[in-house]
């Protein structure tokens, strides 16, 4: 189903000055903004639609001034307002607002994105349920057990922002015990995972279940007894459940997975006259190399891997020493990245840079430790692309240094 998010900005009088694209495309492709120093003039979407692109109308004014594609960071840079248009778990597939000489407001259409759905693990026999997948994730889980066999499970979702109390599937009314793992969605946690156990000489029996989030885990409920599964897609979030169950007993479990959420950190360093670069973010990181010497960092070439295959995107001058750190990808990831500043001038640049990972490694320190330090990191999160900053220096017009640096984390 889609859903409207209703334009953020000025509000013209009178429906001549409102557009709208519709809500009847697959995918927002492309994205063009151009501005002035008095703010943003026009704004245009490229779609696609039953497979095929789709170039949208110029929505303001089509004077000189700059243009850039995809995104822009006048709101970093300007005074005014900050909004944003996102939904969990949903993508937008349309945009309309209302512009009069410059754009004044913008909306948006989401949709959900098609979940990934993993089979049920498990035992054979039993009736079949499911929960669905139409949630933006689990807020708690409740599992029933005794006489060494999971009797029954129960999840709560979030749906459109409120908590959904879901059913027993399997045998609430029998003895055992039961315990409760709560993910805390104010405090950015989501499921990312399940194992569990299951016999091969009683069909349809689940032994124990152990459920991760970003954050934490449940700890095995249950008992570490049979053949093992697990439920997990790498970078995605677990939505909803499904499964087989009979009146005594859980016989086997399945899941439906979306995106995890991607958190992009605020720069930290310079601002001024420095040339902007994104990455983006990747499935992980595979090397980090650090050009520095005793003063700056100068240059850093990051190796992502992307479906698989290694992507090599580097930035500022390759001057002063090498270091490589290699990292374990997809059994490590980076976890953390610590810095300092130094100054230049009249301005700040970064002069060394080290790297932890979810194994307990840190790297040496690349560079030489300034007075002004910095972390880059996001709690039960895996670093998946770097952006920054590079300026020209000041006593060489053919080099460039680092001067502001952060990244992408997702789980």
């Amino acid at each position: 189903m889609t859903q409207r998010l209703e334009a953020q900005g000025k509000k013209n009088s009178g429906s001549r000055f409102e557009w709208d694209d519709g809500s009847d495309y697959d995918d927002v492709t492309k994205i063009f903004v151009r501005g002035c120093s008095l703010g943003i003039q026009y704004i245009q979407f490229n779609y696609i639609k039953n497979g095929q692109p789709k170039c949208g109308s110029v929505h303001g004014l089509t004077e000189q001034g700059f243009t850039q594609t995809f995104e822009i960071n006048h709101l970093k840079e300007k005074n005014g307002t900050k909004f944003s248009l996102s939904v969990d778990g949903k993508k937008i597939i349309g945009f309309h607002g209302s512009p009069k000489t410059n754009l004044n407001s913008l909306g948006a259409y989401f949709t959900w994105i098609a979940p990934t759905r993993l089979e049920a693990q498990g035992g054979k026999g039993g009736e079949e349920w499911n929960d669905g997948s139409d949630h933006e994730g689990v807020t708690k889980i409740y599992v029933r057990g005794g006489c060494d066999i999971i009797q029954y499970v129960k999840f709560d979702y979030l749906k459109d922002g409120q908590q959904i109390f879901g059913s027993a599937h399997g045998a609430p009314g029998r003895d055992g015990y039961t315990q409760t793992f709560e993910i805390n969605h104010l405090n950015k946690e989501y499921l990312v995972s399940v194992e569990g156990y299951y016999d091969d000489d009683k069909p349809g029996v689940i032994h124990g279940l152990e459920f991760e989030a970003n954050i934490k885990t449940s700890g095995l409920i249950g008992y570490a007894k049979g053949n093992k599964f697990r439920l997990a897609v790498n970078g995605k979030k677990i939505i909803g459940f499904h499964g087989y169950s009979t009146e005594k007993n859980l016989n086997s479990l399945g899941a439906y997975f979306t995106t995890s959420p991607l958190t992009k950190l605020e720069y930290i360093g310079e601002t001024i006259e420095a040339v902007l670069w994104d990455d983006g973010a990747y499935d992980g990181v595979k090397k980090v190399t650090v050009y520095c010497d005793v003063t700056f960092v100068w240059h850093v070439r990051f190796d992502y891997v992307n479906g698989g295959k290694v992507e090599r995107l580097e930035h500022g001058s390759k001057f002063g020493s090498t270091n490589d750190f290699v990292v374990d990808y997809p059994n490590e990831f980076i976890t953390s990245v610590e810095g300092t500043l130094t100054m230049d001038g009249s301005s700040t640049c970064v002069s060394s840079l080290t790297f932890k990972t979810s194994k307990g490694r840190t790297s040496l320190t690349f560079g030489r430790e300034g007075k002004s330090k910095f972390v880059l990191e996001s709690k039960g999160c895996a670093l998946v692309g770097f952006h920054g900053r590079s300026r020209q220096h000041q006593t060489s017009h053919s080099r460039r240094n680092v001067t502001r640096l952060s990244v992408f984390m997702e789980k």
